[in-house]
């Protein structure tokens, strides 16, 4: 139904490929995921955690609520 990804270093744990089945969203899923892997963090030492939103509006109320703020915005292009 969901899944997210998360990554430790240097006291910092950093969250990837969040995502939520479309049937599934604003149940709290990814946000009770987020919530369960920040306490092991934290028990791990962690002091900050980060994301890189790949689609702000879908993702930003989640971090919102588990009071992230934004720190940078940036924009990645490519060509082949």
């Amino acid at each position: 139904v969901s899944t997210l990804s998360s990554f430790i270093t240097n006291h910092t744990v950093s969250f990837w490929n969040a995502a939520t089945d479309p049937k599934y969203r604003k149940s709290g899923f990814n946000t009770a995921l987020h919530q369960a892997a920040m306490k092991p963090a934290q028990h791990l030492g962690c002091v900050s955690a980060v994301s890189y939103l790949m689609a702000d509006a879908m993702a930003y109320t989640i971090y919102k609520d588990l009071v992230f703020t934004v720190a940078w915005r940036f924009h990645v292009f490519a060509a082949l």
